[in-house]
């Protein structure tokens, strides 16, 4: 497995680059929900379900949430290709031997023991439609979360077009999560991710945006169809 290193500097220059990214192409993030400042670590278990997703939670790590030290899981193969997320706090994850796979959760469990560490990765470990249901889970969060004996937060995202040009991203961030020893072992992070979900989708379609923050103004604003925006459009043309 390749271990995270961590480079603030290029952590907060790539968080600005993808704020950059995400205010070119979307209207507005928003989030839902707040993550606990407390030092005691946890794991995220992130929904995924966009090529965006990554670029999104490195704008969120610098831009929404409580300072950090962030963890996140990657496909060993992904991260030898592009081998900067490493500077952001990704390691590298071999999932194709016994071996690769007990070293990589036994680090990610290490991680998640520290003061201050969130340990992130895609609870799904693939790219999956939002409203597929039901959510499914591999078992890599739930392991690591109880060898570590730290909770899990659920965080769910949606991609919607609302009334503007350009779609909204909406992050919703769950209540921290206990596994007990005793429970089942059906997939327990697949039905809080679903659920969060769930209200996420419930909440964007009803229009409850008061239950929103708005962390990122994008494009949009402007009506495309107006007469000042056809018109400007026009006789700029060469």
């Amino acid at each position: 497995m390749i271990p995270a290193a961590h480079r603030p500097l290029f952590h907060r220059a790539f968080a600005a680059y993808s704020r950059r990214l995400l205010a070119g192409r979307f209207h507005a993030v928003w989030t839902r929900g707040e993550l606990s400042a407390s030092p005691e670590p946890y794991v995220m278990a992130v929904q995924h379900v966009a090529w965006w997703d990554p670029l999104l939670l490195i704008y969120l790590s610098k831009y929404a949430w409580e300072p950090a030290t962030y963890f996140v899981m990657m496909d060993e193969r992904n991260l030898k290709k592009y081998p900067f997320f490493r500077y952001v706090g990704a390691f590298g994850v071999d999932l194709s031997t016994p071996e690769g796979r007990q070293e990589s959760l036994a680090y990610a469990q290490a991680r998640a023991t520290e003061q201050n560490a969130r340990v992130v990765l895609f609870a799904q470990g693939l790219q999956r439609p939002m409203d597929l249901r039901p959510i499914v889970c591999r078992p890599g969060a739930r392991k690591i979360a109880t060898d570590a004996r730290c909770p899990i937060v659920p965080i769910a995202l949606r991609y919607e077009f609302l009334e503007d040009e350009y779609p909204d991203v909406f992050v919703s961030h769950g209540a921290p999560r206990w596994v007990h020893t005793d429970e089942s072992s059906h997939d327990l992070v697949g039905q809080w991710l679903t659920e969060e979900a769930d209200s996420l989708r419930d909440d964007v379609h009803a229009g409850r945006l008061d239950r929103f923050v708005r962390r990122l103004e994008g494009r949009g604003e402007r009506d495309p169809l107006s007469e000042q925006s056809i018109g400007k459009s026009m006789f700029n043309r060469s």
